[in-house]
């Protein structure tokens, strides 16, 4: 069996013919290639993790942000504490933001209410950026673990 050894050093390539060494260079090039292939996984596990986990570090949102947002678009039916308990919220029988079924939601599912709205709740979606939502739910998260 012939190989072609393909060597690049300071001058043009030099391709050399020679009959195999036996499994030794099988193993040799077998390992490289498989050196090779780990490397380029690893990197691009690396590379998606760091794309992957990156916009959950800059989208959490704040709460002391999302409270002038709140105050300006929410309160009038959820109340300035979240309650519900503005005449507005009483006639549509808003939830309490503050409670346990609203807290057990994930930060998406509320989100998502927030972007799309339900039943009287308007959408929110073309009038908030996604940061604002995203600091709107911190404040939400805020409300209620300040409930008494």
């Amino acid at each position: 069996m012939l190989f072609c050894d393909y060597r690049y050093g300071e001058s043009a390539p030099q391709i050399q013919v020679r009959q195999a060494g036996g499994l030794h260079m099988r193993r040799n090039t077998v390992n490289k290639l498989s050196r090779r292939v780990t490397f380029l996984a690893l990197s691009t596990f690396v590379a998606g993790s760091c794309l992957v986990l990156a916009p959950g570090a800059w989208a959490k949102g704040s709460a002391k942000a999302g409270k002038s947002t709140f105050d300006a678009k929410c309160a009038m039916c959820h109340a300035m504490n979240g309650s519900g308990n503005s005449p507005m919220g009483k006639s549509m029988r808003v939830p309490d933001l503050r409670s346990k079924a609203v807290q057990k939601q994930s930060d998406a599912e509320i989100a998502g209410l927030i972007e799309n709205g339900k039943g009287m709740m308007p959408k929110y979606g073309s009038q908030l950026s996604k940061q604002e939502i995203s600091d709107l739910v911190a404040y939400i998260r805020e409300l209620g673990s300040k409930k008494k």
